[in-house]
């Protein structure tokens, strides 16, 4: 009988251990904040969000990960919208003459009237977005009639930890950018944040199942003879 109680605690232990040991890999290598922040300074300058401007942003992830907010620190005197894209990278490498490849993804946003020389976080937020590794860009743009050109409207620039790489669409006389011909590589600086949660790995997965199924087996009760 002690044998018996020995092994089934044993059991217990190995259970707990399986369900630990998922836990530390499911969480290992976790995005502590964001997997972009290049953080605010003080601009004097704003990159403008407009039908024939937009700018974009690279960043590489390393393990598959679900994105939560893509946001900039804009300026808006009037309320608009605008349009958050996702792009694979033209080259499939962090290059600095790379610029975003085709399309993956996008959703609009709303952004609110704030005082002149006022700024503020905003842009797509609560997001559920899965991507394998890889190197990919962000975009923020104009699209269509409902989002059209709003007077001072755009992203902070000086940035004191900008983007490695960053690139813009600029069609300048034309009424629209057209991306990807539009796109050419840039220094902006811009004020942008990317954040997102790293995906469990398969084994993770097995061990946290491995780790229930020992201690749900240990808490039947034993059949009578």
């Amino acid at each position: 009988m002690a044998v018996l109680r020995r092994l089934a605690c044993n059991l217990r232990q190995a259970g707990v251990c399986f369900l630990a040991a998922a836990c530390v890999q499911a969480h290992s290598g976790a995005y502590a904040d964001a997997i972009v922040h290049t953080g605010v300074g003080e601009p004097d300058f704003v990159w403008g969000v407009q039908p024939d401007h937009f700018v974009a942003g690279q960043f590489e992830l390393s393990r598959h990960t679900t994105i939560t907010a893509i946001e900039g620190y804009f300026h808006s005197v009037s309320p608009a919208s605008r349009t958050v894209v996702l792009y694979g990278s033209a080259d499939g490498s962090p290059s600095s003459g790379s610029v975003p490849g085709d399309e993956l993804w996008s959703t609009e946003f709303d952004l609110v009237a704030l005082d002149p020389g006022s700024f503020g976080w905003s842009g797509a937020s609560g997001l559920s977005v899965d991507l394998l590794p890889g190197t990919y860009w962000f975009s923020f743009e104009a699209r269509g009639p409902n989002q059209p050109e709003v007077p001072y409207l755009g992203i902070a620039a000086g940035a004191p930890d900008p983007l490695q790489h960053e690139a813009i669409c600029n069609f300048f006389p034309q009424t629209m950018c057209l991306p990807p011909e539009g796109w050419f590589s840039a220094s902006l600086g811009m004020s942008v944040r990317v954040t997102g949660t790293i995906v469990p790995a398969p084994p993770a997965l097995i061990l946290l199942l491995g780790g229930l199924t020992v201690l749900v087996r240990l808490k039947k009760p034993a059949s009578r003879a």
